[in-house]
């Protein structure tokens, strides 16, 4: 459901998948008089601002929720850290020759997950990368 509101900015616009706002998701997305856009996300009546989301040219976003993401050449997510470029390595992925992901190691848990198929996934003893 769209509904547009009238408020103080030239546009405001509620992206709905139900009436009741606070329990599903909710995409407000506001266009003051300048032309600013201001994205907010709502969700079990948390509010989370999507203004600061970046992408790279081929659509991955790149940072945003306080991470920065970097991608291989196949735009496969490659590695999360925190913050931006030269932040602190969160986690690491590694994929077979066919683009499934295969590993994941978690730094801050010291823990990797092997995607063994789709139905199976294992998640090993700490500090084995």
């Amino acid at each position: 459901m769209i509904q547009q509101l009238k408020t103080k900015h030239k546009y405001t616009y509620i992206l709905s998948s139900s009436p009741e706002y606070e329990e599903k998701p909710n995409l407000i997305i506001k266009i003051d008089n300048n032309e600013n856009l201001f994205i907010t996300l709502i969700y079990n009546n948390q509010t989370t601002s999507l203004n600061n989301l970046t992408y790279d040219l081929n659509g991955n976003l790149q940072s945003g929720f306080a991470k920065y993401y970097e991608y291989n050449n196949f735009n496969q997510l490659k590695k999360t850290r925190n913050n931006n470029a030269s932040g602190t390595l969160l986690e690491e992925y590694w994929y077979d020759q066919d683009g499934n992901r295969i590993k994941k190691y978690d730094y801050t848990k010291n823990e990797t997950t092997y995607y063994v198929s789709k139905n199976l996934i294992q998640i090993a003893g700490r500090g084995e990368k």
